[in-house]
């Protein structure tokens, strides 16, 4: 009876996973892109008011374009996935936007006049991208971010003067950038500063303890 079951399942499961086979090689899209849109339109019907890629990380700049007309979304994470800076010009209908995460990806500072046009963002994760110091100075104008995040990014001290405006701040990562105590001089403006995140930096202890010593508020990890 056991075998029998087993048997006469497999006929239906099979049928299963041709559909999907279909569904994603008939309509010239990957597995992954087909999920993605999938998740999407839970979006555009009011289903969920977040997304993440993290289960389906090889969507396309291509992708990107079934946004336009999710405007509800609140929460984006596209970690990891091979987007460009092209890609983010799909974003710019997203006004609810409060919480976006690149990191991973291929973006770089040309596509940081993109992210600026979200300002309802307050958290902002840009981990090992190609963002730099210019790109830090474009979104200095985003004034509502709590939380920002560019570790193993080619930030210098030069980029952080750009943050001074940024006075919202609460949580600033800055692992593994080339960071130092000069430049934690510069965030002092950064009143609203609660967690400063500075391992692998050129920071000295000598350094944190000054900035400390300034900004009593603030706990540095280095």
């Amino acid at each position: 009876m056991i075998r029998q079951t087993k048997l006469g399942r497999r006929p239906f499961l099979l049928v299963l996973a041709g559909a999907w086979v279909c569904l994603a090689g008939c309509s010239g899209k990957g597995p992954d892109e087909v999920k993605f849109l999938t998740a999407v339109e839970k979006v555009k019907k009011g289903e969920t008011r977040e997304l993440s890629c993290e289960t389906y990380p090889k969507i396309t700049d291509k992708t990107l374009e079934s946004l336009k007309d999710a405007g509800a979304l609140t929460r984006l994470s596209l970690d990891n996935a091979p987007i460009t800076d092209a890609g983010l010009k799909s974003l710019e209908n997203l006004t609810n936007l409060n919480w976006l995460s690149l990191s991973g990806t291929h973006v770089t500072d040309a596509g940081m006049p993109e992210v600026a046009k979200l300002t309802s963002l307050e958290k902002l994760r840009m981990d090992r991208t190609h963002v730099k110091n210019p790109g830090l100075q474009t979104i200095a104008s985003m004034t509502r971010l709590k939380e920002l995040g560019v570790c193993r990014c080619g930030i210098t001290d030069q980029g952080l003067a750009s943050l001074a405006s940024l006075t919202n701040l609460e949580m600033l990562h800055l692992d593994d950038t080339f960071v130092t105590d000069a430049g934690l001089k510069l965030l002092t403006p950064l009143t609203n500063l609660h967690v400063l995140n500075v391992h692998g930096t050129k920071v000295t202890e000598a350094g944190a303890n000054a900035f400390k010593q300034t900004m009593p508020n603030v706990k540095v990890n280095r």
